[in-house]
């Protein structure tokens, strides 16, 4: 049996110079897997905020555009409502914006720049078309580069009177005859 001796004393090679000393360093990084976590996620971080920058971001985004269109669809109906036949007034336009202010008030979920469009349809003077504009400014998603999300919601009405025949039924039978 062959003893060790007690103290070995190893000699290191010479320290290689310039591309060969960043290609060792390279390899030892990649072979000691020591603290990975820590580059793991400082790695990952950066995709992780922007996937739940934008799922926020365009949430409140999808929010408002609901809400913007439900406004501007209630502004069409009750534009049509107050239309006297088919001429469009001034009045008309009032109720509608009016609707439209009661349903989107201005700042709804941040909203800036609400702009809100309504007159008759160039075709059909039965018909009235609506348009809604806003921009939602971002939470998150500033940080790389985007401050607002645009919104924009179409709606219009009409009032379509088709051939309505009313039938009058007269049960003259003997069943008729004897109240309960």
């Amino acid at each position: 049996m062959v003893k060790k001796p007690f103290l070995t004393v190893r000699w290191l090679p010479a320290v290689p110079q310039g591309a060969t000393y960043m290609i060792c360093m390279l390899r030892n990084l990649w072979n000691d897997t020591k603290g990975n976590t820590l580059a793991i996620f400082a790695a990952a971080l950066i995709p992780l905020v922007v996937v739940i920058g934008s799922s926020l971001d365009l949430s409140f985004a999808y929010m408002a555009k609901a809400k913007l269109q439900n406004a501007c669809d209630a502004a069409a109906l009750a534009g049509r409502q107050s239309m006297d036949g088919n001429k469009w007034t001034t009045a008309n336009e009032d109720e509608a914006k009016k609707f439209f202010q009661f349903n989107f008030p201005e700042g709804t979920l941040g909203a800036q720049d609400l702009n809100f469009e309504i007159d008759t349809d160039p075709n059909d003077n039965a018909q009235i078309i609506g348009v809604a504009n806003a921009v939602i400014p971002t939470s998150l998603m500033h940080i790389f580069g985007y401050d607002t999300v645009p919104i924009q919601a179409n709606c219009d009405a009409k009032r379509d009177l088709g051939h309505n025949d009313v039938m009058l039924v007269l049960d003259t039978t003997g069943s008729m005859g004897n109240r309960p």
